[in-house]
């Protein structure tokens, strides 16, 4: 049956093996070349009513499959079959909560594909396994080099930790609040060090204000650390003051 839709675009509907004792029916959009199918309202969804990003990602997952099944001439299992894929900034405007689900699908749907992607975000990245993750960095020189890759699984990682341990970010948080995080490390350093004069005191006071213990200890258990040896500093002073100073 072949008619116009709401949108304007020429669809048809294929009539398909009864299933549980229903005829089920099948609504391919001719203009998108892709049928979809929206199992929790039942019925299709019109691909031109998601977003730009959700089309893009469809677009090239659906060029892939049709890559690999021609490749194998569509024999049956053709998605199983051994390929590559080469994809740049594959997280691409996704949702985080799809960002972290696009390799796992990919792996799953098609187990034989060697997937090669670049990305910046720590959600792609997170729950892949040793060895996985190359990172590449430049010099001073603008020269480009592959660190060695990761020892261990990054299962179970948050985003900040990897962030912070994979993707050189210190404080990843606003631009700000990293500054004033960076500065009031040094005045913490100077303190213990060799002392901070009363202008540094009282700024590294003003810089409590504004960076939380997390960003400036570098994670949750870094600041439960960083509290306890404030407090231990603040006893052991606390008791030289009342010792005698012969």
């Amino acid at each position: 049956i072949l008619r116009e839709n709401e949108h304007g675009d020429y669809i048809q509907q294929i009539q398909l093996p009864v299933v549980d004792g229903e005829i089920t029916t099948q609504v391919i959009h001719y203009d998108m070349g892709i049928g979809t199918t929206d199992r929790r309202r039942g019925g299709s969804v019109f691909l031109g009513d998601l977003s730009s990003g959700t089309q893009g990602t469809l677009l090239w997952i659906w060029y892939l499959a049709l890559r690999i099944a021609n490749f194998y001439d569509f024999a049956d299992g053709w998605e199983e079959q051994p390929a590559i894929l080469l994809i740049d900034e594959i997280e691409n405007h996704l949702h985080p909560t799809w960002q972290r689900r696009v390799i796992p699908a990919l792996r799953k749907h098609f187990p034989g594909v060697q997937i090669f992607a670049t990305t910046h975000s720590p959600f792609v990245v997170a729950g892949l396994k040793a060895g996985q993750v190359h990172q590449l960095k430049r010099d001073k020189n603008g020269m480009v080099s592959s660190e060695p890759p990761n020892e261990q699984d990054i299962i179970g990682w948050t985003a900040s930790e990897i962030l912070r341990g994979l993707m050189d970010v210190a404080d990843p948080t606003d631009e700000p609040t990293a500054i004033n995080a960076a500065r009031l490390r040094d005045l913490r350093s100077k303190r213990a060090s060799e002392g901070l004069s009363d202008a540094e005191d009282a700024e590294m006071r003003e810089l409590r204000k504004s960076v939380s213990g997390d960003t400036l200890a570098g994670g949750a258990l870094n600041a439960q650390r960083d509290r306890l040896a404030d407090t231990l500093q603040e006893f052991m002073q606390s008791r030289l003051a009342k010792t005698p100073q012969e």
